[in-house]
């Protein structure tokens, strides 16, 4: 990739990782789990999802398939049991 395209996308992932980033800590502390760190949850909640589009655009996963892999992992964040596949 040369190197402006780059420099706009590490700028706007940034951007959004920090976005994340609050809103996760946002969460975390109205679900009682302030201990939790909101910058590696947001790193990983950024990465699940870009996995997931992956796996949805080569056909690996349904969309309703991703989203409940996705809601799982939500539900695992924030201390809730998961729910049960098809919920």
């Amino acid at each position: 990739m040369s190197p402006a395209p780059a420099r706009g996308l590490r700028a706007d992932h940034a951007k959004l990782q920090e976005a994340f980033t609050g809103l996760v800590r946002d969460a975390l502390a109205g679900a009682g789990h302030a201990a939790a760190d909101p910058r590696r949850a947001a790193r990983t909640l950024l990465a699940l999802a870009d996995g997931l589009t992956t796996h949805v655009l080569v056909g690996h996963l349904s969309p309703r398939e991703a989203y409940e892999v996705l809601h799982g992992h939500l539900a695992g964040l924030w201390g809730r049991p998961e729910p049960s596949a098809g919920a």
